[in-house]
């Protein structure tokens, strides 16, 4: 009994720091309709738990049966959890047998849903590794709980490297995802306002890709280096959309961006002395040169035409903005 509750003390204090719920993700993997029913193993371990909860917690006088009901109730499923580390781990499963492979796909890449799941399913292994453990310990002794433990030790660490991994991977993707993404974006609502859009495609844009830094811009589809020029890293650019709309979308890595206020303000005011005109084209070129060429230098630079509608949307402290006057107005814009 003291190594089951030494047990249980150990991964309850790792289950408590994960509060997080299957359901939602479930759902979006299509759960139920996974080749291998993943959802018996999750109940199965469920089940099993609450009685080996019940044979921890229990007197001495009913402790004896309790331990003949989870004996024969972990019987009835013994490969549940290695079933379901091996779903995330193994990598030449078909994906409706890879849980990890299935998450990233039924959630098109969104980073944080695959690690809310991940860890969920964690949580689940390792309750499923305590299950084992347990019944090896009450069936064959002190010595095959052990091994049982350190085998599952092993698991545990091959399991949170796949995660690791699978996280880099998911992350590194998101460029091509968003390219994917944003043109569904912009078909589903044509119906909104330049400015209600370019809120919109941020806060999308920022949730999903949540490791950087977005700008989101939105105004009238213009045409011609005169009226409007975008110079722009991590992100698109969809000219003359569905509902009459110039789309511009980009990102910076915050590990690596030099993008300060300070910086873009400097620029702006080198480029405002120099002045160029009313041209978007020269405009956007001369502050380039002013901030730097680098994406590290500012993510975004452009230059918009005067009452061409233009919105944007991005964190507070992490643009500048000027109304540029010099044989002309034009709406000018560097971000990082």
């Amino acid at each position: 009994m003291k190594f089951l509750r030494e047990q249980f003390a150990q991964v309850h204090a790792k289950l408590d720091s994960i509060s997080l719920q299957l359901d939602d993700v479930k759902r979006l993997i299509e759960w139920r309709t996974t080749r291998v029913m993943y959802a018996n193993y999750e109940t199965f371990i469920i089940a099993a738990s609450s009685i080996l909860n019940n044979y921890v917690a229990a007197p001495e006088s009913s402790r004896e049966v309790l331990k003949r009901q989870f004996i024969a109730a972990f019987q009835h499923n013994p490969l549940a959890p290695l079933k379901l580390y091996q779903a995330i781990v193994e990598k030449d499963f078909v994906i409706a047998e890879n849980l990890a492979a299935a998450v990233v796909h039924y959630t098109q890449n969104h980073r944080r849903h695959v690690i809310n799941f991940l860890l969920a399913m964690q949580r689940l292994i390792m309750r499923g590794a305590q299950l084992e453990i347990a019944y090896e310990k009450m069936v064959h002794g002190d010595g095959a709980g052990n091994v049982a433990k350190t085998v599952w030790d092993g698991r545990m660490q091959k399991l949170l490297s796949r995660m690791k991994q699978l996280e880099t991977d998911v992350t590194n993707r998101y460029h091509s995802q968003m390219t994917s993404d944003i043109g569904r974006v912009i078909l589903d609502n044509r119906h909104l306002s330049n400015k209600d859009f370019s809120g919109h495609m941020y806060r999308f844009l920022a949730d999903k890709f949540d490791r950087r830094y977005w700008i989101a811009l939105s105004y009238k589809d213009v045409s011609g280096g005169d009226k409007h020029w975008v110079s722009y890293c991590g992100g698109d650019a969809r000219f003359r959309t569905h509902g009459g709309r110039n789309v511009v979308v980009a990102s910076s890595n915050p590990g690596s961006s030099r993008f300060t206020r300070a910086k873009g303000n400097a620029a702006l005011d080198a480029a405002q002395r120099v002045g160029s005109g009313s041209h978007a084209e020269s405009w956007t070129n001369l502050i380039r040169s002013k901030i730097g060429n680098s994406c590290s230098d500012a993510a975004f630079v452009g230059s918009i035409c005067w009452g061409c509608d233009v919105w944007f949307t991005m964190r507070s402290d992490r643009y500048v903005y000027r109304k540029m006057s010099n044989r002309g107005d034009i709406n000018t814009v560097v971000f990082g």
